[in-house]
C-alpha cells in the first residue's frame, strides 16, 4: 500500500484536474481553428458587396446570393 499525506493527495488531485481541464482547452482551440480553416477555404467573398458565402456550384466562378455579381473562388481576408 502506497502511503500518503492528505496535503500531497490533495496536491496530486488538483494537478490532474487542471492538466485535464488545459488539455480539453487546448484540443477545443486546436478543432475550432481547423473548422476555420476549411471554411475559409470553401467560402467566396464578394468583391462587390463584400458577403460571405457558400457556392452552390463547383465551377471556378458563381454568382453572389446578395448583389448578383460573379466572384472567382479565392481564399478570404484573415479576421
Amino acid at each position: 500500500m502506497i502511503r500518503l499525506h492528505l496535503g500531497t493527495l490533495i496536491v496530486v488531485v488538483m494537478l490532474l484536474g487542471v492538466s485535464l481541464v488545459v488539455a480539453l482547452w487546448t484540443w477545443t482551440l486546436w478543432r475550432e481553428r481547423r473548422r476555420e480553416v476549411r471554411r475559409r477555404r470553401i467560402a467566396i467573398q464578394c468583391r462587390i458587396c463584400n458577403c460571405n458565402y457558400q457556392p452552390a456550384t463547383t465551377g471556378p466562378a458563381s454568382q453572389c446570393p446578395a448583389c448578383g455579381s460573379r466572384n472567382q473562388r479565392g481564399a478570404l481576408n484573415p479576421i
